[in-house]
């Protein structure tokens, strides 16, 4: 794939998608900054599939935690799944650039088309 480049549009900086893609005008993401580069994530206005405040409430109530001891120990659990998140990510993505790639005819070569 081509690398793309940032083009100035008005006071903002724009990338482009690639039609290959496939990605719908007016899809939204949230841009998250990493040490390897800008990581693009969709949003979904109403996916809780990620949402674990009430799992990670009721394990803290079954714990016997409450007032602000709750509070407390919600957030740093809380915080532990983003980072969890986030590491798995930048695991992910490093596999991915230290993995190599194979071309479309030596793939047809080694499964025999």
């Amino acid at each position: 794939m081509e690398p793309i480049k940032v083009r100035k549009q008005g006071n903002s900086a724009m990338i482009t998608v690639p039609a290959k893609f496939k990605i719908k005008t007016g899809t939204e993401f949230i841009p998250e900054l990493r040490a390897n580069g800008i990581f693009y994530r969709f949003t979904q206005k109403e996916d809780n599939f990620f949402n674990f405040d009430e799992d990670i409430l009721s394990d803290l109530i079954q714990e016997g935690f409450s007032g602000q001891n709750l509070l407390k120990e919600f957030k740093k659990r809380r915080a532990n799944i983003n980072q969890g998140f986030n590491k798995m990510i930048d695991e992910a993505l490093l596999e991915a650039e230290n993995t190599p790639t194979t071309s479309e005819e030596e793939l047809r070569k080694e499964i025999g088309l």
